[in-house]
């Protein structure tokens, strides 16, 4: 069986939709799932994401179901279908969203579902400011996690004087991961121009 397109397109629709409930009602399990495979993305592609979605489900075709709510960003309906029907794919759900999300940039959106990927993402960016913030919201070894991670990004630059203002204002933690960090910022400073003096160490 060959789906064409026409340009009748309300008419292809019922017509693909018939097909499928005929198939359903009187062909095999096997053939009824290979006419609404055909038709099922045919449907998705002019948008009709429910209507597909429910010739998958007519089928027991979960999986499927959940890919063409996904496709069409009804997060909430894909949820609830592996709610439901198989629970073993809320993860699988959760998963492509937090993707669409980091994709997208939408790392606001990202911080109510997977706080650590939206900071990754917002120090990916050189978004510094809003991770440090977003980290400080949940606990000291997340924050200073990425405020070495800025450290480190700030020596690299040469903005040791930076990177030294940074620990002030979140403190140093004797971490021994951080020892590296805080004897390359001392150098660093150390040998900065014009701090030979005493004024220079003032904080």
């Amino acid at each position: 069986m060959k789906v064409k397109d026409d340009p009748n397109t309300a008419l292809m629709e019922k017509c693909w939709a018939k097909a499928a409930e005929l198939s359903i009602k009187f062909l095999s399990a096997d053939q009824a799932v290979e006419v609404v495979q055909m038709v099922g993305p045919r449907f998705a592609q002019r948008r009709k994401f429910d209507t597909a979605a429910e010739l998958y489900l007519n089928l027991d075709l979960i999986k499927e179901a959940i890919d063409v709510f996904i496709q069409g960003e009804e997060w909430n309906k894909a949820k609830r279908v592996a709610k439901e029907m198989e629970p073993r794919y809320e993860d699988y759900v959760d998963q492509k969203y937090k993707e669409q999300l980091k994709n997208q940039g939408k790392v606001d959106s990202l911080v109510g579902v997977d706080v650590m990927a939206a900071l990754d993402l917002y120090a990916e960016k050189g978004q510094w400011d809003k991770c440090l913030e977003t980290a400080s919201k949940q606990n000291f070894k997340i924050l200073h996690k990425y405020v070495a991670l800025y450290a480190t990004h700030l020596i690299k630059e040469g903005a040791a004087l930076k990177a030294l203002q940074l620990y002030i204002q979140h403190g140093a933690p004797p971490n021994p991961q951080n020892f590296n960090i805080y004897k390359r910022l001392f150098l660093d400073l150390i040998n900065l121009p014009d701090t030979d003096g005493p004024e220079s160490y003032r904080i």
